[in-house]
């Protein structure tokens, strides 16, 4: 893989998902949420109603609904042939419960790929991205409150349906990692070459007999050459937790190459901020898009707190990845590392 990887380093990126922030004006990037999906969904959530069903409970028809399934081409061509992501804004959820929109949320994922289970350690098709103080462990990035580093969750593509924004804050950011690329090919492409090489991981669904903690046996890299996408696969905790856990040791070379990735995705010519309201889907193409969360002042009353709801999706008909790079997969039926 090294020296394919260090080939493709030397080349820039191209096509429709190599983006700045300046490309975009006047949020000339949000689409209305179609009336005909706003029908559908109305329609759906009488039937819920009517049969008395819950979110745990429910089972999706085998058939695709007429509204969502014209939506979902149009997200899926966004995601796989355009920008890379894609922003709805229009449909009206206050009269809605949280149950009745996590079957929603469902509902749109499964129109636009295959909905997928998120982690081994609490499966589940839809997750409540919210800081959940001290309820419960902070592992994994979509419980903690505040500010988030750029990072792609492992999957093909992550669906956020918002239901309460913060209080101050709370910003979505994305960044084109296609544009990230080519500005470290051009400014440090040593860096690149640590990158495409990749990480150690640290395996968090895994514990020895003992109970302890297991370093992967392969590097995961950050960019690949996947049959000529360079794809981008970065998450940065799974590699830090190597050392926290005392089963590896950074170079000096791994650390500036985190370091410089950090700091360049965070140039604010790169970032377009979303700024989501209650109603709003955002889909990200996660071989394509990287995004953040700027830091936030959330509401004390729970009920009032900062929530979005997550769907992850394996995308049919889009090029497997490798062992090397740890994504979940509907169709394989693996989980991420």
């Amino acid at each position: 893989m090294d020296a394919i990887a260090k080939e493709t380093a030397r080349q820039p990126v191209r096509g429709p998902h190599v983006w700045d922030a300046g490309d975009f004006q006047n949020g000339e990037w949000i689409s209305p949420f179609p009336e005909a999906a706003s029908t559908a969904i109305r329609k759906l959530i009488d039937e819920v109603r009517a049969a008395g069903v819950r979110f745990e409970d429910y089972t999706p028809i085998p058939e695709l609904r007429d509204g969502l399934t014209e939506l979902g081409e149009d997200i899926r061509d966004a995601l796989a042939t355009g920008t890379g992501f894609s922003l709805l804004r229009g449909l009206d959820i206050s009269d809605y419960s949280l149950d009745e929109l996590k079957i929603v949320h469902q509902e749109m994922g499964r129109h636009i790929g295959l909905v997928t289970l998120q982690t081994a350690d609490h499966p589940a098709m839809i997750s409540e991205v919210t800081d959940i103080g001290d309820a419960g462990p902070k592992e994994f990035y979509y419980h903690r409150g505040g500010p988030l580093p750029f990072h792609m969750d492992p999957v093909d593509v992550v669906g956020l349906l918002c239901i309460r924004p913060a209080l101050r804050g709370g910003l979505s950011g994305i960044v084109s990692s296609g544009a990230l690329h080519n500005l470290l090919l051009a400014e440090r492409p040593d860096v690149l070459d640590t990158l495409y090489r990749g990480f150690f991981h640290l395996d968090r669904h895994y514990l020895t007999e003992d109970g302890g903690r297991v370093l992967n046996d392969y590097r995961s890299p950050v960019y690949s050459d996947i049959r000529g996408d360079t794809v981008c696969t970065y998450l940065s905790e799974p590699i830090l937790m190597t050392e926290r856990a005392g089963l590896y040791t950074l170079t000096p070379e791994e650390r500036d190459a985190l370091a410089v990735f950090d700091e360049t995705a965070r140039r604010p010519e790169l970032i377009l901020d979303m700024d989501l309201q209650p109603g709003d889907f955002q889909f990200l193409n996660n071989r394509h898009v990287l995004h953040s969360r700027s830091d936030y002042e959330d509401y004390t009353d729970k009920e009032k707190a900062r929530m979005l709801l997550r769907v992850w999706m394996t995308m049919p008909g889009w090029t497997k990845l490798p062992r090397e790079i740890p994504f979940t997969d509907a169709e394989l039926g693996t989980l991420p590392t």
